[in-house]
C-alpha cells in the first residue's frame, strides 16, 4: 500500500495529534507502513513507537511539545520554554529558531538532551508555575515561561526586558478576564503593576539559579502596560537613555472631543510617541484613519514623534527626536508614569466619538 494512502488513513484517524503504533494498528495501519511513511518524511517519529504527521517537515514548537507531552508515560511531562512561549504569545527574541521543551521531574530517569526534535529538561516545578486542566498536559504559566526562555537563551537586557514585559501582560490578562478597554484602565493602577512585579520576583525565586542574572537585570525595565514588542523595546530604551518616562497606552482627547489611545504620552510636554509596527496599518483605510486621528490630536495641541522597527533595531536615532521634543518642554524631569491620567468615561466608550 502506498505511503500516500497510509498518510490519508493516519490523518483520518488521528489528525495532527501524536499517536502510538498500537493505536494505529487498532485502526488497521500496520507498523511497517508507519516505518515507510516515516522514512519518506511524511510522518515524524517522536519516540520509539510514537508518531506525528509532519507538516512540511516543520512543526511549531508548541504543537510538537504538546503532542509529545500527551503521549508521555505517566502524564508527568510539562510543556515549557519556547513551546509554552508560543502558547502564551510571548515573543522569542533571538536568532535561533524555537526549540520545543518538555520539563520532567528531577526524579525521572529519562536522559536530558534533545530527542525527536524536543529538548528534555529535568526540573521540579512548583504547582504555582504550571497551568493544568483536564484537556491536555500541563504548560508553564507566562511568568515562568518567560523566565525560562530568558535563562536558557541568555538574552541581553533589552530583549529580556521586552520578553518579560509581554509575559507580565499575559499574566494579568489571564488573571483578569477584562475587555481591552477595561484592561488598559486596570493597568493604570500602580498597585496592579506592583503586584505583577512581586509575582515575577517570587516566580524567579522558584526557578533554578542558572541564568537568573539575565532576568534580574531586566526587571527594572519592565512594564505590563506596553502592548507590543516594539513598544516594550522602546520603553527599555527610554529608561536606559534616562529620558522622562512617558505614560504607556494613555488616553488623550482630541479637539473634536473624541478620545484616542496612544502608545506613549509625555503629558507635561504634550508629546505623543507612536511605535509603528508592520501590522499596525494593514489597509489604506487604516492609514487614512490614522491621519485623521493625528490631525485631531494636533489640533488639540499635541505633537507627534513616530518610529518604526527599522529605527528601533538600528542606531535608535528616534531617541534623539524624542529628547528634542520632550526635554525642553517637559514640566518636570520626574517619572510621569505615576501621575494621574485622563481616561474616557463609560459614556464616552459607548459614543461614536470613542476610538481605541
Amino acid at each position: 500500500m502506498s505511503v500516500a494512502c497510509t498518510l490519508r488513513e493516519v490523518l483520518a484517524a488521528f489528525g495532527h495529534t501524536a499517536f502510538r503504533t498500537c493505536d494505529a494498528e487498532s485502526k488497521g495501519i500496520t507498523g511497517d507502513r508507519l516505518e515507510r511513511a516515516a522514512a519518506s518524511g511524511d510522518l515524524r517519529r517522536l519516540t520509539r513507537g510514537t508518531y506525528l504527521v509532519a507538516d512540511g517537515h516543520q512543526l511549531d514548537a508548541w504543537r510538537l511539545a504538546h503532542s509529545r507531552a500527551r503521549v508521555w508515560p505517566g502524564g508527568e511531562a510539562v510543556v515549557g520554554g519556547d513551546g509554552a512561549a508560543q502558547r502564551w504569545a510571548i515573543p522569542l527574541l533571538a536568532q535561533a529558531g524555537p526549540v520545543p521543551t518538555l520539563l520532567l521531574p528531577t526524579a525521572s530517569r529519562v536522559r536530558t538532551g534533545t530527542k525527536g526534535g524536543v529538548r528534555i529538561v529535568r526540573e521540579d516545578l512548583s504547582p504555582e508555575d504550571v497551568d493544568e486542566d483536564d484537556s491536555g498536559p500541563g504548560v508553564t504559566l507566562p511568568l515562568r515561561t518567560a523566565i525560562d526562555v530568558i535563562r536558557h537563551r541568555r538574552l541581553d537586557v533589552r530583549m529580556a526586558a521586552a520578553t518579560l514585559s509581554i509575559a507580565q501582560r499575559r499574566h494579568i490578562e489571564r488573571c483578569t478576564p477584562l475587555d481591552p478597554f477595561q484592561l488598559r484602565k486596570w493597568m493604570t493602577q500602580e498597585e496592579v503593576r506592583d503586584g505583577v512585579a512581586r509575582s515575577t520576583i517570587a516566580c524567579l525565586a522558584r526557578a533554578p539559579r542558572r541564568g537568573a542574572t539575565h532576568v534580574r537585570a531586566a526587571l527594572e525595565f519592565c512594564d505590563p502596560r506596553v502592548e507590543s514588542v516594539l513598544e516594550a523595546l522602546s520603553w527599555h530604551d527610554f529608561l536606559e537613555a534616562e529620558l522622562p518616562a512617558p505614560i504607556p497606552q494613555a488616553w488623550v482627547q482630541g479637539a473634536s472631543g473624541r478620545w484616542y489611545c496612544v502608545d506613549f504620552l509625555w503629558r507635561g510636554a504634550r508629546v505623543i510617541g507612536e511605535a509603528d509596527g508592520a501590522v499596525k496599518y494593514t489597509a489604506a483605510q487604516d492609514v487614512m484613519a490614522e491621519k485623521a486621528r493625528q490631525a485631531d490630536l494636533e489640533a488639540a495641541g499635541y505633537r507627534f514623534v513616530r518610529w518604526t522597527w527599522a529605527d528601533a533595531m538600528g542606531k535608535r536615532t528616534f531617541l534623539r527626536r524624542v529628547a528634542l521634543a520632550v526635554v525642553p518642554r517637559a514640566v518636570s524631569q520626574r517619572d510621569e508614569s505615576t501621575t494621574s491620567t485622563g481616561f474616557p468615561s463609560p459614556q464616552d466608550v459607548r459614543s461614536p466619538r470613542f476610538s481605541a
